[in-house]
């Protein structure tokens, strides 16, 4: 990905490939343009890829996208991230994963705000966040 042309291409790939290439990628910067697609289906497949239960190390760019991603106006997305983000995230980002449990806490989504009341509540009273 040498230009901002590729990301546009990227972007606008077929659903299907951009999955495929979800899959098949190892490519740190391809996954990370894919989690701009503008499919739901293709932004949440290409942050699976980055879960922390999958990539096993702390990438900052990974975590700075991951919180990017909290506003995004699909509800199967806002749902994986806050998977992402109770499922191994690390200690140095406590604050921040709390400062978004609360913010899942009020989502429109009832589903999303159940799984984040059950973190918060977990959190409270353990202070573990990483139990999903």
């Amino acid at each position: 990905m040498s230009s901002s042309l590729d990301k546009l291409e990227m972007n606008n790939l077929p659903s299907k490939d951009a999955l495929r290439l979800c899959r098949e990628t190892e490519d740190i910067k391809t996954i990370l343009v894919l989690t701009t697609h503008v499919d739901p289906i293709v932004r949440k497949r290409a942050l699976k890829e980055i879960c922390p239960c999958r990539v096993k190390e702390d990438i900052d760019v990974f975590w700075e996208r991951v919180m990017e991603m909290i506003d995004d106006p699909a509800d199967n997305v806002r749902e994986q991230v806050l998977h992402t983000l109770c499922d191994g995230s690390p200690d140095h980002m406590e604050w921040k994963v709390v400062d978004a449990l609360e913010k899942f806490n009020r989502d429109s989504n009832q589903y999303i705000r159940r799984r984040a009341h059950k973190v918060l509540s977990a959190y409270r009273r353990s202070g573990k966040w990483n139990v999903l």
